[in-house]
């Protein structure tokens, strides 16, 4: 009977750390996530703001051959 108490005993154990080290890895897993979330934000905002900054030059550009189209039409 004693044994089986000892050993009863010393699975709690066990699980008692293994639970500990999983609660551990789970802290970290999160904070990874926290982490990735916060990256993949910030890429957003920067892609968003890339994307601005590209159609500006663009709608310069076609407002710049719609004149000259019209200079060119004018002309002839």
């Amino acid at each position: 009977m004693i044994q089986e108490l000892v050993h009863i005993g010393a699975q709690f154990v066990g699980y008692r750390e293994y639970a500990s080290k999983t609660e551990e890895k789970l802290a970290e897993a999160n904070k990874l996530v926290d982490t990735l979330a916060q990256k993949l934000e910030q890429s957003e905002t920067a892609r968003k703001n890339a994307e601005l900054d590209a159609s500006q030059p663009k709608a310069e550009a076609e407002e710049a051959k719609a004149r000259w189209r019209r200079r060119s039409a004018e002309k002839t």
